[in-house]
């Protein structure tokens, strides 16, 4: 997925969900239902991708691995652990968490 895709995704997303918490439009409980999923298919759609649409979120993440790679060569488990962090670059890794935390903690 490309950026203008996301931004695109993104931008319905945003619209659905203000288009729900209006009260003035009157929205029958079936419209309501199908906005509800139509809003969690595009939630999934947009935390689909394993890499960040972002170049600098890239970027980013490309320094990460060649730290951790520099640690595996030079034997160096502090370095590797570097690549821990790399999921908090992968918008489906985090919107995974986000989903389990969710139901952990759901009331």
């Amino acid at each position: 997925m490309n950026k203008n895709q996301h931004d695109q995704l993104k931008t319905t997303f945003l619209k659905i969900d203000e288009a729900l918490k209006n009260k003035d439009l009157n929205l029958t409980d079936q419209e309501k239902a199908k906005f509800e999923q139509l809003k969690s298919q595009l939630a999934g759609a947009i935390l689909s991708s394993w890499l960040p649409v972002d170049s600098s979120r890239k970027v980013m993440m490309l320094v990460l691995f060649l730290i951790g790679l520099y640690g595996i060569i030079k034997i160096n488990i502090l370095f590797v652990l570097v690549w821990l962090f790399l999921a908090f670059f992968s918008p489906r890794l985090v919107g995974e968490i986000t989903i389990f935390f969710g139901k952990l903690f759901k009331k």
